[in-house]
């Protein structure tokens, strides 16, 4: 890469490359959400990982194919096919129905989505590992452009999936790839007009033309080419703008209908749907079988990502046609308060907010984090609703609940949160979900801090006849957060109410838990027995009375802890640190014959499907990445083949460790100080890749013969810099919620400037390293590196559910620390440039 003139269009071409397969990644976690579980859409990040893992491996096994001289022209036709299969390969996967079951046509069926999307990724990885190993002595600048178009890939991502929607998308980043080859193509033309159209078609360290199709076509006709693949692209992408033929076909197993909807819309949350009339009788969560005879209103069911309902009910101003809503178990709370001022945790398509509205409530305000849903409600089906979200005493605001409760200095005598259910993988990840920050320990005593003295908390989750898990963590979590808040005896303040029969299969009812600020009075007990006896609920435990075993063991426990080490499934309250509500099953648990089959729900089964994930993972790294290497290369395996061969690939290792075990955990900890968690992960990952990538371009500061020096020195400031972000960052954070969102951000930038920095050198210092040793090893450190990266992003997520993203952020940075062990252990004489280059 000799000049300037070459040299900036060649990093150009790295950050859209980069800034392509980064949004191609976190693009397909949302539609993986929606063609499959939230769970599997976990993943679209290991599937990118291994594909930018292989790609290396695939250089370092078949060097002779990737001569110096060809490079160029390489960068070409690899980008552009990038841009060519990023759009086949989705469009392929749209066509394999996702089999949700442990069958040959399950495996077969993920197997086939996992390699069809893999295919981008290794041609997006094999463009920026050509770049690395030939432009090896621009590593800094290089890393750089790399991070740095990842980082603008991230800004992107939320305005390109609100204004284009998911699978159009797709095809805005098959768009920006091309951009990336027509970079690489500049850089191209450069080189011809040095060389002349005669010239010897050598460059640099020499070589001979090759006879390929790729060597041997021109820039220009490179140009033709691409020029072709744009038109067709944008071509496609108007088309589908207003005909909607590329469209996910099929959703947790079945075939969607089209015919059904009246409303699709996709944002960076979720794909909103809404169909036509629910004609099943009024709907109710946990509606009483006995006592309403009256009028059944016309409802819609908007869905969340084809899976998680919420009515949207016709209204017209008269509150007595949904009278029903007074039947059902969710609406306990009202009984108790009158003309109260009520706060809706996610109120969806408006059910809660009718049902305060019926019982007289004075002042409502709902908390939606979906703008999706507040717009379906109020405005493409207000005619429907009677713009139910401006209705006199209604205020919505569009915020996540937890960020918006820290931040008021209001209090309310009703909090109410009924079945808080999206199962939408936010573009962060699965298992990073929206409504995780809701259920925990921290959260609860919020709520109860914005109590009046008098106040209720109420939630609603599902009830298992055979093993009530699920309403048992939550009860768990009410006692121990009123505990917390310094009540002598939580269970006075405690009541539960059940209506089961809900449906034959799954849950068999719907729980509502009531936990009062004072303890519950006689009259409110009996008021509620006599309710609950009138519209056939079931009383679960009211003070002092226990009518379900479970329960009874579990208020009557003396030693709580032990009596959730020793539950059959994880019943113990969630906190921050550990904020996975819905995945109860221990790792432990995954051939335990003792839970009832009839309750392994999708976020039970969750934590199998990543420990599946996570052994699935292991095999492929080292069927397809280690496996090759050991294969075709056993001298290199040996320590005296190459000097500093294991000392290398044992520091890149811990590198794509550490890295992946720091950021994920992060992501998790910002979110929640951030609020809005779409748009916090955009300042998240912008900032950690923006300083990260300043940190690469330090680098081009240190000389090769100074890298290991500081090296020793940087690894081990970013270990002492995470005992701040692991014991305090917490803390400091919880102390600071209620700050006003905008200086949350430039605080929150400024906390990941240093980290950024330190976590973008160690990279581009040990390749100069290595290049100074040998050079030939450079792609299969960087493979080794993408798939530990791999192991590491499922890996993180394993951590974190067993012990909490603190043990997880510990071991990410026990992985830095011993990144000084292979530096130290290198042979102190050595000659550059071993192995070849």
């Amino acid at each position: 890469m000799n000049g300037s003139t070459s040299k900036i269009p060649n990093l150009l071409g790295i950050f859209f490359t980069s800034l392509s397969v980064l949004m191609l990644e976190l693009t397909l976690t949302r539609i993986f959400s929606v063609t499959m579980w939230y769970h599997f859409a976990f993943m679209s990040i290991s599937i990118a990982m291994f594909g930018l893992g292989l790609s290396g491996i695939y250089i370092y096994l078949f060097p002779h194919r990737f001569k110096p001289h060809q490079v160029e022209r390489q960068l070409v036709g690899s980008s552009l096919l990038f841009s060519l299969f990023t759009f086949l390969s989705f469009v392929l996967q749209l066509q394999i129905p996702f089999i949700p079951e442990l069958s040959l046509q399950g495996f077969l069926s993920v197997g086939a989505t996992y390699l069809t999307t893999c295919i981008p990724f290794f041609l997006g990885g094999l463009t920026i590992s050509l770049a690395l190993f030939h432009y090896r002595y621009l590593i800094s600048t290089l890393y750089f452009s790399d991070l740095i178009g990842a980082g603008v890939g991230c800004m992107l991502l939320i305005p390109t999936l609100n204004l284009f929607g998911g699978p159009n998308a797709v095809l805005v980043i098959a768009i920006l790839a091309s951009v990336a080859a027509l970079f690489f193509n500049l850089s191209l033309r450069s080189k011809e007009q040095r060389q002349g159209p005669g010239g010897p078609g050598k460059w640099e360290n020499g070589g001979t033309r090759s006879s390929s199709p790729i060597q041997g076509t021109s820039s220009s006709g490179f140009f033709r080419v691409l020029a072709l693949l744009l038109i067709a692209l944008v071509g496609t992408l108007l088309l589908n703008l207003q005909s909607g033929l590329l469209r996910v076909r099929f959703s947790k197993g079945s075939t969607l209908q089209e015919a059904g909807f009246l409303y699709k819309k996709w944002n960076a949350f979720s794909l909103i749907s809404v169909t036509k009339e629910y004609d099943q009788g009024p709907f109710g969560w946990g509606l009483s079988d006995l006592a309403y005879q009256g009028n059944d209103p016309e409802e819609l069911l908007l869905y969340i990502d084809e899976a998680a309902g919420t009515p949207i009910t016709r209204f017209d101003g008269n509150l007595e046609k949904v009278g029903y809503l007074k039947y059902d178990v969710t609406a306990l709370a009202h009984y108790l308060k009158k003309e109260g001022e009520i706060l809706v945790i996610g109120p969806g398509g408006g059910r809660d907010i009718l049902t305060a509205l019926v019982f007289g409530q004075k002042k409502i305000t709902g908390v939606e984090v979906n703008p999706l849903i507040i717009q379906a409600v109020n405005e493409v089906f207000g005619d429907f609703t009677d713009h139910l979200y401006s209705y006199p005493g209604v205020e919505i605001i569009m915020d996540e609940a937890r960020s918006y409760i820290a931040r008021s200095n209001r209090q309310y005598d009703i909090i109410q949160a009924s079945l808080i259910d999206t199962w939408a993988a936010t573009a962060a990840g699965a298992f990073i979900l929206t409504e995780n920050n809701l259920y925990t320990l921290e959260a609860f005593l919020n709520y109860f801090q914005h109590l009046k003295d008098d106040g209720l908390l109420t939630m609603s989750r599902w009830f298992f006849h055979d093993l009530p898990a699920e309403t048992l963590r939550l009860s768990a979590l009410g006692l121990e957060a009123w505990r917390k808040a310094g009540v002598p005896h939580p269970e006075q303040h405690l009541i539960l109410v059940k209506k089961m029969s809900w449906k034959a299969f799954g849950p068999n009812g719907i729980a509502t838990l009531l936990m009062k600020k004072q303890p519950f009075t006689p009259e409110e007990i009996q008021t509620l027995s006599q309710v609950s006896e009138r519209l056939g609920f079931d009383l679960v435990y009211t003070p002092g009375f226990a009518r379900d075993p479970y329960f009874e063991q579990l208020i009557g426990a003396s030693d709580r802890p032990a009596f959730y080490e020793n539950f059959i499934l994880d019943i113990s309250p969630p906190t921050d640190d550990k904020p996975f509500f819905f995945q109860m099953m221990r790792f432990t648990d995954f051939f335990n014959e003792k839970i009832p089959p009839e309750i392994m729900n999708m976020n039970l089964r969750a934590v199998s499907v990543l420990g599946i994930l996570l052994l699935v993972v292991t095999c492929l790294v080292f069927i397809f990445i280690l496996g090759p290497l050991w294969v075709f290369s056993p001298r290199a395996l040996h320590p005296t083949a190459a000097r500093g061969t294991i000392q290398f690939l044992a520091y890149f290792a811990c590198l794509g460790l550490g890295f992946m075990l720091v950021e994920i955990p992060l992501i998790q900890r910002f979110i929640l100080f951030l609020g809005h968690p779409i748009y916090a992960l955009s300042v998240i990952l912008f900032s950690l890749l923006l300083f990260s990538g300043l940190g690469s371009y330090l680098t081009t500061f240190i000389s090769p013969s100074r890298a290991e020096k500081y090296l020793l020195g940087i690894l081990a400031a970013l270990g002492l810099l995470l005992v701040f972000y692991i014991f305090y960052l917490p803390d400091f954070m919880n102390a600071l919620l209620a700050m006003k969102t905008g200086y949350k951000v430039l605080l929150t930038v400024f906390l990941l400037l240093p980290l950024g920095l330190l976590m973008g050198m160690p990279l581009p210092l040990g390749i100069k390293l290595v290049d100074m040793w040998a050079s030939i090893l450079i792609p299969w450190v960087w493979g080794v590196n993408g798939a530990t990266s791999v192991l590491a992003s499922v890996l993180a997520m394993a951590i974190a559910i067993t012990f909490g993203f603190s043990i997880a952020l510990i071991v990410g940075q026990t992985a830095y620390l011993l990144a000084m062990l292979p530096i130290l252990l290198l042979p102190r004489k050595g000659v550059r440039g071993a192995g070849g280059t």
